[in-house]
């Protein structure tokens, strides 16, 4: 506006754009499109997205809305940022949400897709990392040699939960290390953990090298109030409440905490309000940040998600690495990562854990004790909220990781 206030617009999906910003309560801002339809405009008049087209502004001070598989929606009245366009993969899940009209079929479907928000970390053309891309759109296309280019099943490695560490000499080469977090705990009358996120990037190994593979561990719910290994939120109460899922992350030689090269957070555990029907979703593991858990009302607190600095907020907060436990009945523990969700205070559940990627423009991030040098910086990294589409273990696509975590160690080269 002539007064110098600025207000931002959304930024792009992920599955869903972000909403734009605005002066005040007064004044309309354009939505984000998402999966299924355009974003519209909250607050005053304005025009909806379409499918493929982000809607123009019509008033003074206005940003349009951004392109997309659906466009972010413009507001026509005054002092109000347009909402982002939302992506969108092709797999056999997402089918479904093409509209009328589709001009593809299975033979069409993506695998081991990712899609993320602008403001997620994800890699850059160049193969640095960036949060959100600036400047012109990119695609790149990659043809692959199956016969030569493809890693053959005995470079790839697959690591599941057993409760302990598990290590890996990995001898010179390139590799891609890929983590999905666990999920949080469900309460006993739904399935409501907050799912766990995803983390990837690739590594050159200059010389023989153990690596220390950590698995999350899923949240229980069956009488079990001790939170998910690596990291997971306890419970006081497993009936009403539920525990936090574990991080899953990589340790560069040895087993310190400061040593971790990579993270996928776990998602928060789930509540419930006594023996109705109201549950509080657990927090999505991170991801750059992961989500805020839910609550009854707005007189009672919910655990937040922890992001690159800190841990979530809540009763208590979150630490670095280690998720917060709850303190109360009708509350959750937080999701383990990066640094750690908040638990939920009464009837609030649990904030996901943070993920990490340790690159050139992320290792400022690590905290006093880092045991971590530039060899181990990783290129191409990214993470990925667990309320985002990821490529699943098996090669599928998931939204978010259910279930405990996984690491996947290839050799590409």
């Amino acid at each position: 506006s002539s007064s110098g206030h600025v207000y931002k617009g959304g930024y792009a999906g992920g599955t869903r754009g972000g909403n734009g910003g605005r002066y005040d309560g007064s004044y309309g801002y354009g939505e984000g499109g998402n999966q299924s339809h355009g974003g519209i405009v909250t607050g005053s008049s304005g025009n909806t997205g379409l499918f493929g087209q982000g809607a123009a502004a019509g008033g003074s001070y206005c940003g349009g809305g951004g392109g997309g598989w659906f466009g972010g929606g413009a507001s026509t009245y005054s002092h109000g940022g347009g909402g982002g366009g939302s992506g969108y993969v092709y797999t056999e899940l997402e089918a479904r949400n093409y509209p009328n009209g589709c001009l593809l079929n299975s033979d069409y479907y993506l695998v081991e897709t990712i899609l993320k928000g602008g403001n997620e970390l994800f890699a850059n053309p160049d193969g640095a990392s960036e949060q959100g891309h600036t400047g012109n759109g990119y695609v790149r296309i990659v043809s692959i040699d199956s016969n030569v280019s493809k890693p053959v099943e005995s470079n790839i490695h697959l690591f599941y939960y057993t409760g302990d560490y598990q290590t890996f000499e990995a001898t010179p080469g390139t590799y891609i290390l890929e983590c999905w977090g666990a999920q949080g705990g469900d309460t006993y009358r739904d399935r409501q953990g907050g799912r766990g996120g995803y983390a990837t990037g690739q590594i050159e190994i200059k010389e023989t090298t153990t690596l220390y593979i950590y698995v999350g561990g899923a949240g229980t719910q069956s009488n079990q109030t001790t939170g998910g290994w690596n990291g997971g939120g306890s419970c006081v109460d497993w009936l009403w409440g539920s525990p936090g899922g574990g991080a899953s992350d990589i340790r560069i030689g040895q087993k310190s905490l400061y040593a971790r090269v990579i993270v996928a957070g776990g998602g928060g555990g789930a509540a419930q309000h006594s023996n109705n029907s109201n549950i509080y979703l657990g927090g999505y593991g991170g991801g750059t940040s992961g989500g805020n858990g839910g609550r009854y009302s707005g007189d009672y607190t919910f655990g937040s998600g922890a992001n690159q600095t800190a841990g979530g907020k809540g009763v208590p907060a979150g630490q670095f690495a280690i998720a917060a436990s709850s303190t109360n009945s009708y509350s959750a523990g937080g999701g383990g990562g990066w640094y750690g969700g908040g638990a939920g205070g009464q009837h609030g559940s649990g904030g996901g854990g943070s993920g990490y990627v340790y690159t050139v423009s992320t290792a400022s991030d690590y905290p006093l004790g880092c045991k971590l040098d530039s060899r181990y910086y990783l290129t191409y990294a990214s993470t990925a909220a667990g309320n985002t589409t990821v490529a699943a273990p098996d090669g599928h696509s998931e939204v978010g990781h259910s279930g405990h975590g996984c690491v996947r160690i290839t050799k590409v080269g």
